[in-house]
């Protein structure tokens, strides 16, 4: 039986996983607060969004440059009117604000390229997301991992040796005083095992934590 072989690396795809899923939460989050501005008339490209809906303060001089335009575009009016106009743009700024800020943090704090559809709503570039994300969880073996690999995997064939012996001599099963090194070796150990726990639960470690191990033991 030809024995198994590490491949020269592996992706962490659990990882991957849950950082695309935030991602996309975040992307459907901010699509809700774009569908706010829409539902207001508020222009929602992104050159927009960037200049004047990053910050409150930049949205809020946008709206009183806004208000101030369109007044002075209507020559004279009445001090109730310019009132009521105030008023109305006052009560859209508030209305918006925490879609404005859920656009803001999201644009702010963007680690990848976005892309903005027809309809005004944005994701990122998730070819590019990927690739960023599976190669930082890319885990390639070191020479000691493919030799403590090794070592490992003889261990699991010499105890199913000794298991098949003592079937076949009808000796009691010696793994049952080494219930959990047995169990490990002799059925849950594989490459694919050895890829989940490498840099976890097994590996390389320090002389200090190995010696806090051992006098727990001795505890």
């Amino acid at each position: 039986m030809e024995k198994e072989k590490l491949p020269k690396s592996f992706i962490r795809q659990a990882n991957v996983n849950a950082e695309i899923e935030k991602l996309q939460q975040q992307v459907d989050g901010v699509n809700r607060a774009i569908k706010v501005f829409i539902s207001e008339d508020l222009p929602v490209d992104l050159e927009f969004l960037g200049q004047h809906a990053q910050t409150q303060e930049a949205f809020s001089a946008w709206v009183a440059a806004q208000e101030d335009a369109y007044t002075r575009s209507l020559g004279f009016l009445p001090r109730k009117e310019r009132e009521r106009i105030h008023s109305s743009f006052t009560e859209l700024a508030s209305r918006v604000e925490s879609a404005r800020n859920t656009i803001g943090v999201f644009l702010s704090g963007a680690k990848f390229p976005i892309k903005q559809g027809l309809d005004g709503s944005i994701s990122y570039d998730w070819e590019k997301a990927r690739g960023v994300i599976e190669k930082k969880n890319t885990y390639t073996f070191t020479v000691e991992d493919k030799e403590y690999f090794q070592v490992l995997s003889d261990a699991r064939e010499a105890l199913n040796r000794i298991t098949q012996w003592e079937q076949e001599h009808t000796y009691a099963p010696i793994a049952r005083v080494f219930s959990n090194v047995g169990r490990l070796l002799a059925a849950d150990f594989s490459a694919g095992w050895f890829q989940a726990n490498i840099g976890r639960r097994i590996g390389k470690s320090s002389a200090a934590a190995l010696k806090m191990i051992r006098e727990q033991e001795e505890d």
